[in-house]
C-alpha cells in the first residue's frame, strides 16, 4: 500500500495512449439505471447493438412492429439518448425482428437485423447518421425463428452466425471478403441440446472460438470452433449455471483473465443473473441471480459489453413494458491517479489492498 510504481511501455507503432489503473471490472456485479423510453417511440424491443462512429456513439435497437430505431447518445456510451429516428420496417422487415447487428467493412457501414425466416441488410453508406435502404437477403432454407445475430470477421472473411429459436438450430452466414456480398448459408444443426434459443454470444480464448447460446427452457450451451470459425463445431449443454428462469438475454466478456457474464430471466419482475467460468470458458461455470437491479421486467437481450475509457457498459431491452436498463461497471477509486494519456504513465500507487487492473 502506498508504493510507487513505475511502468515503461515498451509498444510500439501507436498514436494515442490511454492508460487506466482502477479500471471497471466485469467480474465486480454493476449498478443499474433504468432510462424509461426515451421519445417513447419504444414498442416490445428485443436486440440492441452499441456502436461508435469517430465521436458519435449509436445506440440500434429492433422493435417488434416497428422496425428499427437509432438512438443517438452524443459523446459517450453514459449517455441517455439525446435523440432519436424511427428507421421503420423499409417494408421488408418481418413483425418479429430480432437480432441487430451494425459493422463498418472498408468505410461502409451495414446493419443486419434477423426477420423470423430471413437476413435483412442495411447500408448506411459511409455514414450512420444516413438513411439506409435495405436489401432481403434471402429467402433461405433452415431458417425457423431466427433469433440473435453475431457478426464476426476471421481474416478476410465476413461471417454471422444465428440460433434459430423453433428450428433448435445455429446457422452460419458466409459473406466472404465483403459484407457487400449475398452469404452462403450452412446449417450447423443441433449443437449442444439447443432448445429454443435465443441469445449468442461469440468469445476467443487463447486462440480458440467459443460461443455461448442461451435456451428459454433453461439451460446455456458452449459451442467450441477450435480455432476457425469456418471449422465444423462440437456443443455441450451446460445446463442450469444457477438460477436460470427463462434466460433469453445475454452478455459476456473476458476481464481480469477471467471469463463471465450476465444474463436476464425474463419474468416480471426480472432478475439479473451473473455466471463465472472457472479455469477459462472451457472450464466449470458457476451463477448467481444478483436481483432485479435497474427495474429490469421481462429482460429480453443484452448489447455488447463495452469498455469505454474507466467504464464498461450494456443496455438491456425490457420487452414488455418498452424501457431500456443501463448496467455501468464503474472504476475504483483506490488508485493515486485513475488514468494517463502518457506514452509513459505517471508514478502512480494504490491506498488499499487488492487485485487491480492496469490496462493499455
Amino acid at each position: 500500500v502506498g508504493q510507487p510504481i513505475n511502468i515503461t511501455n515498451l509498444t510500439t507503432g501507436g498514436t494515442t495512449y490511454y492508460w487506466n489503473f482502477c479500471s471497471g471490472n466485469a467480474n465486480n456485479d454493476p449498478g443499474g439505471t433504468n432510462i424509461g423510453n426515451p421519445g417513447g417511440i419504444l414498442h416490445v424491443p428485443t436486440y440492441l447493438t452499441l456502436v461508435q462512429q469517430n465521436n458519435d456513439h449509436f445506440l440500434f435497437i429492433s422493435c417488434q412492429g416497428v422496425g428499427v430505431i437509432r438512438y443517438y447518445l452524443g459523446g459517450s456510451f453514459a449517455n441517455n439518448p439525446i435523440s432519436w429516428t424511427i428507421l421503420g420496417n423499409f417494408g421488408i422487415l418481418d413483425y418479429y425482428e430480432e437480432g441487430i447487428q451494425v459493422k463498418n467493412d472498408n468505410g461502409q457501414w451495414y446493419g443486419f437485423v434477423s426477420s423470423n425466416t430471413t437476413l435483412v441488410r442495411l447500408n448506411f453508406g459511409n455514414s450512420l447518421w444516413n438513411t439506409p435502404t435495405a436489401l432481403n437477403l434471402g429467402p433461405f432454407t433452415g431458417l425457423n425463428m431466427l433469433h440473435d445475430l453475431v457478426v464476426l470477421k476471421e481474416g478476410s472473411t465476413w461471417l454471422a452466425f444465428g440460433p434459430c429459436e423453433f428450428g433448435n438450430n445455429l446457422v452460419r452466414f458466409n459473406f466472404g471478403a465483403s459484407l457487400n456480398n449475398i452469404p452462403q448459408l450452412t446449417d450447423l444443426g443441433n449443437l449442444g441440446g439447443l432448445n429454443h434459443p435465443c441469445s449468442i454470444n461469440a468469445l476467443k480464448e487463447n486462440t480458440l472460438w467459443y460461443f455461448l447460446i442461451t435456451n428459454e427452457t433453461n439451460s446455456l450451451t458452449r459451442i467450441s470452433f477450435g480455432t476457425s470459425l469456418l471449422n465444423t463445431p462440437t456443443g455441450q449443454n451446460l445446463g442450469d449455471p444457477g438460477g436460470f428462469n427463462i434466460p433469453v438475454g445475454l452478455t459476456s466478456v473476458r476481464d481480469c483473465e477471467t471469463t463471465s457474464g450476465y444474463w436476464g430471466n425474463h419474468i416480471n419482475p426480472g432478475q439479473l443473473g451473473k455466471f463465472i467460468f472457472q479455469g477459462g470458458i472451457g472450464g466449470t461455470i458457476t451463477g448467481e441471480v444478483l436481483g432485479t437491479i435497474g427495474n429490469l421486467n421481462a429482460p429480453h437481450s443484452f448489447s455488447e459489453l463495452i469498455r469505454q475509457n474507466d467504464t464498461l457498459y450494456t443496455y438491456i431491452s425490457n420487452s414488455s413494458v418498452s424501457t431500456l436498463t443501463r448496467l455501468t461497471f464503474p472504476p475504483c477509486t483506490n488508485a493515486s491517479i485513475p488514468s494517463s494519456t502518457n506514452f509513459n504513465p505517471p508514478q502512480f500507487s494504490y491506498n488499499f489492498p487488492g487485485i487491480y487492473n492496469v490496462r493499455l
